[in-house]
């Protein structure tokens, strides 16, 4: 049974980490997904969180009962030169999940999935003008 064991644990390490459900680019709306910079951006990768300013790594995630889209965090919180803690609480939910709200403290958001169709790339620099 031990060398089983040793084959799961190994698997597990070398696996890569799977999406959350939060995982993704969210804004305020279509338009600003649109936008190449926007304050309202938020990007949510696995355990990071990263806003305009300021970034929050998430910690002790706790499911809410009776709301299964819905996940309480503590967070580890840096930006514009401070660091503090704070708590998120996370949930999706609309169609296939395109909304997201996000509460911390007494403030409250609602951002909308920024589907790659709709979030800004960087323009390529013309290398043939000279």
């Amino acid at each position: 049974m031990k060398p089983v064991l040793a084959l799961g644990l190994f698997l597990a390490s070398t696996l890569p980490a799977l999406a959350g459900p939060y995982d993704g680019s969210w804004d305020f709306s279509d338009a600003a997904c649109g936008q190449q910079h926007s304050d309202g951006r938020l990007i949510i990768d696995d355990t990071i969180l990263r806003f305009w300013e300021s970034s929050c790594t998430l910690s002790n995630p706790v499911a809410i009962r009776d709301m299964p889209a819905a996940t309480l965090y503590d967070a580890s919180c840096s930006g514009e030169g401070y660091e503090w803690n704070t708590r998120f609480l996370l949930s999706v939910f609309g169609a296939g999940n395109s909304s997201l709200l996000v509460m911390q403290n007494n403030d409250a958001s609602i951002r909308f999935t920024c589907t790659p169709q709709l979030q800004m790339q960087p323009e390529s620099p013309d290398l043939n003008s000279k």
